[in-house]
């Protein structure tokens, strides 16, 4: 996807970042860094320390299916189309369409990406054309609902004669 994303011709005075993976090999990362140094609407990224920030300034993401990426695309209500990873696991296939169904996201499946199809969503995105649900549709608070939960249930926890901790109503 990496070097699919690199072929991208963008407008003018936008360009696209790329945030490079911590596991990717060496070989593809320097080739990547080479396709880009011929760009001057790309910039690659081998590390950042808030890529949260990334994230919430961009006008939309294009990802693969993972649980992080993808839960960080959604908190911001970002646009994102979702290039999911079909082996050695379907997993992120299988979200990327879940959400899709939902209307959160849009999905490429790999075998169809190609930078023509990506430049096609990405002017739908900015003209308006293709617009998504918002992420109201789901919940983000999980930790705020576990704490109310936990909270909800009237327990408390006590220190047994033995000096062990015990948990009662």
């Amino acid at each position: 996807m990496a070097e699919t994303f690199c072929g991208i011709e963008h407008r003018p005075k936008q360009a696209g970042v790329l945030l490079l993976g911590p596991f990717m090999p060496a070989s593809t990362r320097n080739r990547l860094h080479r396709l880009a140094s011929e760009k001057k609407d790309l910039r690659i990224l081998d590390f950042v320390v808030d890529p949260l920030g990334l994230v919430r300034d961009a006008d939309c993401v294009i990802t693969m299916g993972g649980h992080n990426s993808v839960s960080e695309a959604l908190s911001f209500d970002r646009p994102s189309l979702i290039v999911p990873r079909v082996a050695p696991r379907r997993e992120q296939w299988v979200r990327a369409h879940k959400l899709a169904k939902l209307g959160l996201v849009d999905v490429c499946d790999p075998e169809d990406l190609s930078p023509r199809r990506l430049e096609s969503w990405i002017e739908k995105v900015r003209n308006g054309s293709r617009r998504l649900q918002t992420g109201s549709t789901l919940d983000m608070g999980g930790l705020d609902r576990v704490r109310e939960i936990v909270e909800g249930l009237g327990h408390r926890r006590r220190r047994s004669p033995e000096g062990g901790s015990l948990w009662a109503r």
